[in-house]
């Protein structure tokens, strides 16, 4: 496929929208914990362009920060994404039936390697005529990936874990959509380096999410029930936790949208957290009902959150206070969730 096909399926999966940055960790542990031997998307030194320094894996906490705010001031508007894999609507009529554990799992795994693999290149200069073209390859690679995700019916223990999953690759896609046009532009700092950098930490998360899966067990109703326990707490009794959060985001004014945006992507990082450990010791046959409502509230939650991003990408401070009361509403939910699934076994 040429550049404009991947860009209309681009448009035909995820919508016109750009995703802001705190939809995403950026967090150099990801990167650091990643394994070693695994492909990863490369760009080597162009003399002493800073677009180029520094874009290997090894980048700091601050300036993975720096990204999130970097980018957060350039992309705007998470329509499509907030009306899709976040937002929990009924499934059509005749919708194929849930897949089995282990054909998800394989197909997690092998859209994983095709992903991993078209990601293995690197971009020379920017005169670099193989540069662009493998883009469009590692993005015709990434709309695979998603677009089987948006297809499937997840079993019951990977419905919040495909949402995340379908963030993440959304997000490589937008990053994507900025260094090219960094790369046309010849642009050698700002919004080219913000996105490479973006696009390393998003390969990173993405495997980590792929190898959750393809590790996902059955736990004992003990084991699970534990399991919940903890991170609810982690999520909601913590220090720094998000009750404090909350109170930082409820004085949150659009022209203060950076701190904001902060508090955002850290709360974001403890529901993935949590959601992830619902996969990799699963529910029992009976706390099942149990776990789906508890996954379908913790998407809720993350949709709010994105709501919140939304409005203050926007400035709109009338949908920031709306995200904000629906996202106070689902964290009760949340807790009522674990609080049932404690006592219950």
């Amino acid at each position: 496929m040429n550049e404009t096909q991947i860009r209309e399926r681009l448009r035909r999966a995820v919508g016109e929208s750009t995703y802001p940055a705190y939809l995403t960790s950026r967090v150099q542990a990801e990167i650091r914990t990643a394994s070693p031997e695994r492909p990863r998307r490369g760009f080597q030194r162009l003399g002493r362009s800073p677009w180029l320094l520094g874009m290997g894996r090894g980048t700091s906490l601050v300036a993975a920060l720096l990204v999130v705010l970097i980018i957060a001031a350039i992309l705007v508007g998470v329509h499509a994404w907030r009306d899709g894999a976040l937002n929990p609507r009924p499934e059509p009529v005749g919708k194929t039936p849930a897949m089995s554990v282990t054909a998800y799992q394989a197909m997690v795994s092998a859209d994983e390697q095709h992903f991993l693999i078209a990601n293995n290149f690197g971009c020379a200069s920017f005169d670099d005529a193989t540069c662009l073209p493998n883009v469009a390859l590692a993005d015709a690679a990434t709309l695979q990936w998603l677009e089987d995700l948006n297809r499937a019916q997840p079993p019951a223990r990977f419905v919040a874990l495909n949402a995340v999953m379908r963030a993440h690759l959304a997000l490589v896609l937008s990053d994507d959509t900025a260094f090219v046009a960094a790369f046309k532009a010849r642009v050698a700092n700002g919004k080219g380096k913000a996105a490479s950098d973006a696009i390393l930490g998003e390969m990173a998360v993405l495997e980590r999410l792929a190898g959750d899966a393809a590790g996902s067990s059955r736990g004992t109703a003990a084991a699970y029930s534990a399991d919940v326990i903890f991170q609810s707490t982690a999520l909601l009794g913590c220090t720094p936790c998000l009750p404090q959060v909350i109170q930082s985001l409820g004085s949150c004014v659009v022209d203060q949208a950076s701190s904001c945006i902060a508090d955002i992507a850290a709360a974001r990082l403890k529901l993935e957290a949590f959601i992830e450990d619902l996969v990799k010791v699963s529910a029992p046959d009976s706390l099942l009902q149990k776990d789906a409502s508890l996954q379908a509230d913790l998407v809720a939650t993350y949709s709010a959150l994105d709501a919140m991003g939304t409005a203050l990408s926007a400035g709109d401070q009338v949908g920031f206070q709306a995200g904000l009361a629906a996202f106070r509403q689902e964290l009760a939910r949340v807790d009522s969730d674990a609080t049932s699934i404690d006592v219950s076994h």
